[in-house]
């Protein structure tokens, strides 16, 4: 009884180690997604690093680095710090989905839906922000 038991507790873990890797492989194939894309652009934003997020825009041309530095100093001002941010899938549709962006801003929790869309198999940022709320 104690061999099939053990038997089965390894052909579990194989499967979990298989299911991992086989996750771990399609997301380096597919690249990163909604949620990882958004939390990309607000650290762009936080750093000030507008070719990152010209990178991971829909429309790289229509990103303005001197709002992008406005908004850099906008978050120093209000102490605010992307890793501190919550990021959630709010919608997903085929290529086209929204992040929801939730922090917290002077003590008061507010929230911002950021659209994503699939760009030549990778999302992008669909529309770019001169604002963080």
């Amino acid at each position: 009884m104690n061999r099939r038991l053990l038997a089965l507790a390894g052909l579990l873990v194989a499967l979990a180690v298989s299911v991992w890797a086989g996750t771990e492989v399609r997301q380096h194939l597919e690249g990163p997604g909604p949620i990882q894309t958004v939390r990309a652009a607000t650290t762009a934003y936080a750093t000030g690093d507008c070719q990152a997020l010209r990178d991971i825009s829909a429309r790289p041309k229509a990103v303005d680095c001197a709002a992008v530095t406005q908004v850099q100093q906008a978050y120093q001002d209000e102490g605010l710090e992307p890793a501190r941010f919550t990021y959630t899938l709010a919608r997903r549709s085929g290529d086209a989905a929204t992040v929801r962006v939730t922090y917290r801003k002077g003590g008061t929790p507010l929230d911002e839906m950021v659209p994503v869309e699939k760009n030549d198999g990778r999302w992008k940022i669909a529309e770019v922000s001169s604002s963080i709320g």
